[in-house]
């Protein structure tokens, strides 16, 4: 009885994390996930805006263009970065002494 009760925790905790991480698109070793689709659209939604505004006010498109790549990438480093440190708990650990 244990066993088949671990089975299927085991089979519902593989249904859950594929809920939370659905693959669109799979080739070979390529996997393409919701999360960056959404994460490439919302960023291209941002960027057509400000760039028609910038172009209306008169500003230079490859500046433009370069400071939006500019705050991307610094925005993934800097995401990746405070996950990382949210993720480690290191208050917590300086205060247990660790």
């Amino acid at each position: 009885m244990r066993r088949r009760a671990s089975r299927a925790m085991a089979s519902s905790a593989v249904g859950a994390e594929a809920l939370l991480f659905p693959v669109d698109l799979r080739g070979g070793p390529l996997a393409i996930n919701v999360h960056g689709v959404m994460t490439a659209v919302g960023i291209w939604l941002g960027w057509l805006p400000a760039r028609a505004e910038a172009e209306r006010k008169g500003f230079d498109r490859t500046f433009l263009d370069n400071l939006a790549l500019a705050i991307v990438l610094e925005g993934l480093v800097g995401g990746a970065r405070l996950s990382f440190l949210l993720s480690e708990n290191l208050p917590a650990r300086r205060l247990a002494g660790a």
